[in-house]
């Protein structure tokens, strides 16, 4: 089992406030359901990254990209960021000063309509954002 999250250090500031900054890593953490035994590797380094979308349709599937809120400063989501989970490279969307937002929710297009080679292409990330 693959489960990709992010580990959050201080572990209890998202409950307590703390005085000393939040740190996240997007992280894959493998699972051997047989051995009971875990592996965990670091996908992206000093980002706060929270709250991922990727398309729905792929669930439980092996998938490339996930798109995630960018939380800087803590607890704001200052930017979406598109997340390559086999490379690690990150592209951000970013809205700009004192412009915040929620969750990045991902719309595929309605595959029934598109050729197998733009499939990857196809897709929208909508998220609200307002000033501050």
């Amino acid at each position: 089992m693959v489960v990709i999250g992010s580990c959050i250090n201080p572990p209890d500031s998202i409950i307590n406030q703390c005085e000393s900054p939040v740190q996240s890593e997007l992280s894959k953490i493998l699972l051997n359901l047989r051995t009971e035994e875990s592996t965990h590797r670091v996908i992206v380094l000093r980002m706060n990254l929270e709250v991922g979308q990727v398309n729905r349709k792929l669930l439980g599937k092996k998938t490339r990209y996930v798109y995630l809120a960018v939380v800087d400063p803590w607890p704001n989501c200052s930017d979406i960021a598109n997340v390559d989970l086999e490379s690690g490279r990150v592209t951000k969307f970013m809205y700009g000063t004192s412009r915040y937002s929620g969750e990045p929710l991902f719309v595929p297009e309605n595959e029934d309509k598109i050729k197998v080679w733009q499939r990857k292409r196809r897709r929208r990330v909508y998220s609200w954002v307002c000033d501050k």
